[in-house]
């Protein structure tokens, strides 16, 4: 694996310099686990200027932190001095810091399974928090005391239940109960976009409805959507149970969607805009909607449009595990469409403005018109050349030329 590899020269030439380095987090907890990952961090006792000394190209993104990127073969890696955090006041990130040992650097951080080191030169694991008895156990638990963990980054609240599910580990008594007595302080330390981001890295795993039920479970979920703080937990479970039979990926809001079944398409969008997110994703709350509206619709037209989206078959694939009405007629339309649908995908209208401009109709209102109806001739009579459409315009009362 050539990351493995320059992250490793990255370790050596540090070594080579007089200097400890080890790569961090979560790499060593994923190679633990066999897990594959492209991620790796390096932690090192060298300053930033040292840093930026050794290696030509560095990027100082955290250097109040004593975080630096260093840039080897066109890879970027994350290089961080050993520290302590100081000063939490915000309930997101310390105010100062102080350089530290490894070990004293592996007691800030977040969780036991996260704060191991590994030498890949020695090729061995240094844990000075017992993270592997933890992944041994399968268990999430913080580094020291929970409520401390918690209060100076809440953040850690959410990556908790996310770890825990994602993982399918247990979570451990004392820091649930932690997450229990903090979970009304997420908010306003937390910004709804790293919201979003650990909701989205949570939907990725097949544990998600267990995190939802998680959060639920230790009060995250109301002091997320506040209008379900009385949900009946039976009933929660109905809602999101058909998510385990949803599309791998598939998008968070769709699923979230599901939270609130009574919610139409305008409050749905109301939900999308709370966390922030991107005319994409709005995008496919509409097709989501125009989905539902197809259900047992005759219109040929209406099929094609929808099934020339990029998000249809996803969507489909969503309404079949919802089991809300029949989208079984959705296969027949595909075959029996699949001119128009390629047509509407790649925007050449059998009928366009050069052949009603020939006809004797000039651009504008009526024309717009005109090519609207072609269109839906077009698709709904099966037509294939566009003097037939023209025709079947006359009898509409077309007035071009004849």
């Amino acid at each position: 694996m050539k990351i493995l590899v320059l992250a490793k020269e990255i370790v050596k030439k540090l070594n080579e310099s007089g200097h400890t380095a080890y790569f961090a987090g979560g790499w060593v907890r994923d190679y633990l686990l066999g897990h594959p990952s492209q991620d790796i961090d390096i932690a090192t006792d060298a300053d930033i200027e040292t840093i930026c000394q050794i290696f030509p190209h560095t990027v100082p993104v955290g250097a109040a932190f004593g975080v630096v990127i260093v840039v080897h073969e066109d890879h970027p890696f994350e290089v961080a001095t050993f520290r302590e955090d100081l000063d939490y006041h915000d309930g997101r990130r310390p105010s100062n810091i102080k350089k530290a040992t490894a070990k004293e650097d592996a007691q800030r951080r977040d969780f036991t399974i996260n704060g191991m080191f590994y030498d890949p030169i020695k090729e061995e694991v240094l844990d000075f928090v017992n993270g592997k008895k933890d992944l041994e156990d399968r268990v999430i638990r913080t580094i020291g005391d929970p409520s401390i963990r918690f209060q100076e980054d809440r953040l850690r609240l959410l990556r908790a239940i996310r770890f825990t599910c994602g993982l399918n580990f247990k979570l451990d008594e004392s820091t649930k109960q932690a997450i229990k007595l903090l979970s009304h302080t997420l908010f306003p330390s937390v910004a709804i976009e790293r919201v979003w981001q650990e909701i989205c890295k949570m939907a990725s795993k097949p544990g998600f409805t267990n995190a939802l039920l998680l959060l639920e479970e230790t009060g995250l979920l109301s002091t997320l959507f506040p209008q379900l703080k009385n949900i009946d937990r039976q009933e929660l479970n109905r809602r999101i149970e058909p998510i385990k039979n949803f599309p791998q990926p598939f998008p968070p809001i769709l699923a979230l969607i599901q939270l609130f079944p009574d919610n139409n398409y305008q409050k749905s969008l109301e939900l999308a805009d709370h966390f922030k997110l991107s005319k994409r994703e709005k995008e496919i709350i509409q097709c989501y909607y125009q989905a539902k509206n197809l259900v047992d619709h005759p219109s040929r037209t209406a099929w094609t449009y929808f099934l020339a989206k990029p998000d249809a078959e996803m969507i489909i694939a969503i309404y079949q595990a919802l089991k809300i009405g029949s989208f079984e007629k959705a296969n027949h339309f595909q075959k029996e469409l699949k001119e128009h649908i390629t047509r509407v995908q790649l925007k050449k209208p059998l009928v366009t403005s050069h052949h009603l401009m020939r006809q004797g109709i000039k651009p504008g209102i009526e024309m717009g018109k005109w090519l609207k109806e072609a269109e839906v001739i077009t698709i709904e009579k099966d037509l294939k050349y566009a003097e037939d459409v023209i025709i079947c315009l006359r009898q509409k009362g077309f007035k071009g030329d004849a």
